[in-house]
């Protein structure tokens, strides 16, 4: 959970409570109904955000859901079929052959070189 819908609601229901006080003070019946109607939700939404936030800070979840990092077309693939300490990809050697497997290696030992 993001803190700016705890802000968000927070400044909303902030707002809604002085609109309601001041349309109150000033006599204007009709706009103190409405915004009174909505802070009762307002209120309870601010107060349920809060105790959320509180219970993530206290038992060390900072957020719902696990952040995603972008990676490069590229990326995918590496993570797919990792790299070994000699240069080949897992399961190539089964895949291709020792041959092929042998054949890669003295590539990169080219390129290396």
């Amino acid at each position: 959970m993001s803190p700016r819908r705890l802000v968000l609601v927070s400044g909303l229901t902030l707002a809604d409570y002085l609109l309601w006080n001041s349309s109150i003070g000033g006599g204007n019946s009709v706009l103190a109904i409405i915004s009174g109607l909505s802070l009762v939700p307002l209120v309870l939404g601010t107060a349920s955000l809060f105790v959320l936030s509180v219970v993530r800070l206290l038992t060390g979840r900072g957020s719902a859901r696990p952040v995603r990092v972008r990676a490069a077309p590229g990326d995918r693939e590496a993570r797919l079929a990792p790299m070994r300490a000699d240069g080949t990809l897992r399961g190539e050697v089964a895949a291709r052959g020792s041959r092929a497997a042998a054949a890669a290696r003295t590539s990169s030992d080219k390129i290396a070189a």
